[in-house]
Order: C-alpha cells, then sequence, then structure tokens
C-alpha cells in the first residue's frame, strides 16, 4: 500500500509540473482529440488520507444504511497518513 501511494503523490507531483505531457498523453492513450484534451481541467489528488475525514464520510454511510458499522475506519488508513 505504501508503494501505491508513493506512486500517487509521484504522479500528481508530475502532472501538476507537466500538464500539456499530461494532456498529450491522454491523446494517446485515449481517443480523446488535442482540441478537447487542451481544455479539460487535470484534477488533483492530495498525497495523504486526512483520517477525520474518512470517518465522516464512513458515519454518513453508516447513517445512510451503506454500511453496518464505522467504528474500524482506522484500518482503512494507512500509519503515517494524517
Amino acid at each position: 500500500m505504501a508503494a501505491f501511494q508513493a506512486a500517487v503523490v509521484e504522479s500528481q507531483e508530475f502532472a501538476t509540473a507537466n500538464p500539456d505531457k499530461v494532456r498529450q498523453i491522454l491523446t494517446e492513450y485515449t481517443k480523446m482529440d488535442k482540441d478537447v484534451a487542451d481544455r479539460v481541467t487535470l484534477a488533483t489528488y492530495p498525497g495523504s488520507v486526512n483520517k477525520l475525514a474518512v470517518a465522516e464520510v464512513a458515519k454518513m454511510a453508516q447513517t445512510d444504511g451503506l454500511i453496518k458499522s464505522a467504528d474500524n475506519v482506522s484500518d482503512l488508513v494507512l500509519e503515517d497518513a494524517q
């Protein structure tokens, strides 16, 4: 899991520093036209997980009946996450 998290951080850093390259890659790996790729808003993703936010989403999911319990949320987040 740590390797995955590191890869997400690395790819986000690359995308932030190289938006034109990311748009070029979009046209190479999808059927997206260059003019469309040029207008795409590139999303950003945090490099860490906010445990409080995860707990709040879990509580809402429990309230909505999507999950039975929100008690084990800390098991879903790596120890070094914020």
